[in-house]
């Protein structure tokens, strides 16, 4: 149940990567960072998956660290692991302020009047990086079978 688990939930990162491509080429920016974070948490979570770990939370960096960056001792990969939590620390909180008006400098702004193309574009490389780098582990350790 777990690897089916795992690859729904990477089908899904997957889909979100495609849709944050998408909005980037309409030049959509906080629909850009909202699917880019839906593409790492989703991703991260197959993985957490195939360690027989469901969590339902958006803020996943304290579970990844504990299950899957601590007990690693592969050297080679640990630089890796410490990228992807670099990554989920950047989104922590984007998924909502990528998609709900809120208050800064004391005025209520919109997703799309606060995100810009520089944010965008970063925030679509740390998914394309995360989602590149765990789908390789999720095919080699563990024998996910996936199709891209």
């Amino acid at each position: 149940m777990f690897r089916d688990f795992a690859l729904a939930f990477w089908k899904t990162a997957r889909d979100d990567l495609g849709r944050a491509e998408d909005a980037m080429d309409e030049r959509a920016y906080s629909y850009v960072v909202f699917h880019s974070q839906q593409c790492v948490e989703k991703v991260v979570k197959a993985l957490l998956e195939m360690k027989e770990i469901f969590s339902r939370d958006h803020d996943i960096s304290d579970i990844y660290t504990l299950y899957i960056l601590k007990p690693e001792k592969v050297e080679d990969q640990r630089k890796v692991f410490y990228d992807i939590l670099d990554s989920l620390e950047w989104f922590k909180g984007k998924w909502s302020a990528s998609r709900y008006p809120f208050i800064k400098g004391g005025k209520v702004v919109t997703p799309s009047e606060d995100f810009t193309e520089t944010e965008a574009s970063l925030a679509l490389s740390r998914a394309r990086f995360v989602f590149s780098e765990i789908t390789s582990l999720l095919k080699k350790e563990y024998r996910l079978e996936i199709i891209d």
